[in-house]
């Protein structure tokens, strides 16, 4: 019965790591080129984020479910796609991650 349960146990935390491995990496440094000025977006670990533009920064949060991500700034949520190394937004923005 000791061996069953340490092998559910190893079964588990192995399963764990797994399915950890399948979420997409997305803290990092991401650029978009609106006109022709860039952006940045930093995302962090903890799930903030930092944007500069050429008039400054601004800090929010961001939330990651599956491949989508909500940014949450003063309230309002905008939300994106997240395939390979970039971030698509609704209104058809792309951000690329820096690398």
């Amino acid at each position: 019965m000791k061996l069953f349960k340490l092998v559910l146990v190893v079964f588990f935390v192995m399963n764990s790591f797994v399915l950890e491995g399948c979420k997409p990496s997305v803290p990092g440094i991401y650029l978009n080129q609106k006109g022709d000025k860039l952006w940045s977006v930093e995302l962090k670990p903890d799930g903030t984020y930092r944007i500069f533009s050429d008039k400054g920064a601004a800090v929010g949060e961001y939330v990651v479910n599956d491949n989508m991500i909500t940014f949450i700034m003063f309230g309002k949520e905008n939300k994106g796609e997240i395939k390979e190394e970039s971030i698509i937004m609704e209104n058809g923005e792309v951000w690329k991650k820096k690398k």
